[in-house]
């Protein structure tokens, strides 16, 4: 009988380095009023991940405003989805596809609008009733 030999078999264990490439965020400009996000992330996937996607839309009308910002989790995806989709004509409209200024990484601001400062409400005025001849007359009248 023949002796089984235990073989250990070692396992290596591969560490997975977290990637230090953080994403990139895209600018898309000159946008049909009527894409939405699901139209967005349509276009987007196409060439990686998407993270998020920020329609621009004025507070007060509500109305989008045309533009969009779409974080993509790899910049090489972003990228391509830049040299893509820049030029390109989607709904009628010529996209304007690139790299967003680094202020809007994360989320992008609304629209800076000029606030004015509200004066405090004044208090109604009470005004007296005016007594004028024709109701000292009734008055006067009544009584008689």
């Amino acid at each position: 009988m023949e002796k089984k030999k235990d073989k250990k078999v070692k396992k290596t264990v591969k560490t997975i380095e977290k990637s230090k490439d953080t994403g990139k965020t895209v600018y898309i400009g000159n946008l049909n009023y009527r894409r939405d996000e699901e139209g967005i992330k349509f276009l987007f996937s196409k060439f990686g991940k998407v993270k998020s996607i920020e329609i621009m839309i004025d507070p007060d009308s509500e109305k989008k405003l045309g533009y969009a910002f779409v974080r993509m989790y790899r910049t090489s995806e972003a990228l391509l989805a830049i040299k893509a989709l820049n030029g390109k004509i989607v709904d009628g409209r010529t996209l304007k596809v690139s790299e967003a200024n680094d202020r809007f990484t994360e989320k992008a601001p609304l629209p800076k609008k000029e606030i004015k400062p509200v004066a405090p409400k004044k208090a109604p005025v009470k005004r007296k009733k005016k007594t004028g001849n024709l109701h000292k007359l009734f008055e006067y009248l009544k009584q008689k």
